[in-house]
């Protein structure tokens, strides 16, 4: 049986429910289910663009507009009732009542006649700031600052309306051309998003919510979090800009553990 790893991007070849790799939670892969089909008579699903715990998203065509799109499909073995369903929801939720331009834009949301979930962003064009920064080389000081002053303004607005990210990382960071060649960032995939304002708290006390390498200690103690805690992730963000090299390394309990107590 293929399944997916979204803790480590792998797939592989077992019924096991843990990723052999990482320990991670493995996911059924059923990407491929969609592509050719026509969701909810107004998508027409061209490619498989990204892959995560919650959903997959993919490259489609609006069919009347004839723009391309991004398609964010809740993943079909999650029931819509679910914890992770009703994150799918909060995340369209917070998105759309951003208006920063380093956030990305949010076009339309709904439930396809099939029954799954799904929003629809704009199509970036470019590489997610993993992807620049897997190239092995250092992105210096003052690309670095361009970079990390415009996910502040995402973030700026997301705090002011009460919104903590929690999972502020390079792959969450989008980084684009625009017509006169300078680059522009946008903040992604608020699907671990938390509002303060919230009547009821998906997260559960103890659980630790976001990627290991880039967690704040209270994070990493499954501790309850507020704004401060993306400033630290994205100062994590900017030591590994800077330097190209990870603040702290390792892997599962280990890792956590290191960023609870060891100095950098």
């Amino acid at each position: 049986m293929k399944r997916y790893c979204p803790a480590c991007d792998d797939h592989h070849d077992t019924a096991e429910k843990l990723c052999p790799a990482c320990a991670g939670v493995l996911v059924d892969d059923d990407e491929a289910s969609l592509l050719g089909s026509l969701v909810d008579g107004k998508y027409e699903v061209l490619a498989v663009l990204a892959r995560g715990g919650m959903g997959v998203v993919y490259r489609a065509r609006q069919k009347y507009l004839g723009r391309e799109v991004a398609l964010k499909v809740l993943r079909a073995d999650i029931p819509r009732g679910d914890e992770a369903a009703r994150r799918f929801l909060l995340e369209a939720r917070a998105v759309s009542n951003l208006k920063s331009p380093h956030t990305v834009t949010i076009h339309d949301f709904g439930v396809a006649p099939e029954g799954f979930l799904y929003f629809v962003m704009e199509l970036l064009e470019g590489r997610s700031l993993d992807h620049v920064m897997n190239m092995g080389q250092r992105l210096g000081l003052h690309r670095t600052l361009r970079i990390v002053l415009q996910v502040c303004h995402s973030l700026a607005e997301a705090h002011a309306l009460r919104v903590w990210h929690r999972d502020i990382k390079p792959g969450n960071v989008f980084v684009s051309k625009t017509r006169e060649g300078m680059e522009h960032a946008k903040v992604l995939d608020f699907g671990v998003a938390k509002y303060a304002d919230l009547a009821e708290d998906l997260t559960t006390p103890g659980v630790v919510i976001g990627t290991a390498g880039y967690l704040s200690p209270e994070q990493a103690m499954g501790e309850a979090v507020d704004g401060r805690a993306d400033i630290y992730s994205l100062g994590v963000l900017t030591h590994e800009m800077l330097t190209g090299q990870r603040l702290f390394t390792g892997r599962g309990p280990a890792l956590l553990l290191k960023q609870i107590k060891d100095p950098p």
